[in-house]
């Protein structure tokens, strides 16, 4: 809770307002979260929330940007130590805006290949760019693997 330094409280949401609150920021609603109170938490305190939907520890996860889709079938594009590039057929798991889990196909510290789309006044022109390889969460930046769940659609694409 915000107005309590230093504490974290784990609750379960039970009731979301159907009506939000917009500004210029975006729009809010109102939550109630139900919580096992150690006696600190006092009505009308602040609080700041995170929601996790779900959380994958211990994974493979790799760029969303380097995934890939040919004919329904999700890829990555594997580079070896002597620059031969291979396309990898993965299973894909949960997703945020930035990574996406492996479930298989890679089996962690493989180099991938990531495509970047760069946009100019007449055309899209497709650049290759070599960028670190698939990840395990040892090799993850520091923060929580919580995502939202992939429902089997595209990996999104910033």
């Amino acid at each position: 809770m915000s107005a309590i330094e230093d504490t974290t409280y784990t609750g379960t949401i039970t009731s979301i307002n159907n009506v939000g609150t917009y500004s210029s920021s975006g729009t809010t609603f109102s939550a109630v979260v139900t919580f096992e109170n150690d006696g600190n938490a006092k009505p009308g305190m602040s609080a700041s929330c995170e929601i996790s939907l779900e959380k994958a520890e211990e994974c493979i996860a790799v760029p969303t940007e380097a995934v890939q889709t040919k004919d329904n079938e999700k890829y990555v594009v594997v580079v070896d130590e002597n620059g031969n590039t291979e396309n990898v057929t993965i299973e894909t798991g949960i997703s945020n805006d930035s990574y996406v889990q492996v479930l298989s196909g890679l089996t962690g510290g493989e180099t991938i290949q990531m495509t970047e789309v760069v946009s100019s006044t007449n055309n899209m022109d497709m650049t290759n760019i070599e960028r670190g390889g698939a990840r395990s969460q040892e090799e993850m930046p520091p923060g929580d693997m919580d995502m939202p769940r992939d429902m089997g659609e595209e990996a999104p694409r910033e």
